[in-house]
């Protein structure tokens, strides 16, 4: 076995807008040990395509209506999208509509 192939499994739940994107309210995802939270957002926009990225993103950082919870904690409190995931549980995903919405 290769060092650092292993993989682990995360629950990954969705609040927010970001069901309708995904279909479901949480899921189990596959991720390398020493993974970041950058690494499964890029999982999550390979996964569900240039929607999940829309919702996620601006400007290639986390967008403003967009908030990751790790086990609770704000990753942007920790090391934002660089956070490692090594003893996470659960990981929680909160996009909310965006203020330019509606009017």
């Amino acid at each position: 076995m290769r060092s650092g192939a292993s993989l682990r499994k995360v629950r990954v739940r969705y609040l927010g807008i970001i069901q309708r994107i995904v279909g479901t309210s949480e899921e189990e995802m596959e991720i390398k040990h020493e993974a970041k939270v950058s690494d499964l957002l890029q999982i999550l926009k390979k996964k569900y395509g240039e929607e999940m990225k829309n919702a996620l993103e601006d400007n290639h950082m986390l967008a403003a209506n967009a908030t990751i919870l790790i086990d609770g904690r704000n990753v942007e409190t920790i090391q934002g999208l660089d956070t490692p995931l090594e003893h996470a549980q659960d990981v929680q995903i909160v996009v909310m509509v965006p203020s330019s919405f509606g009017g």
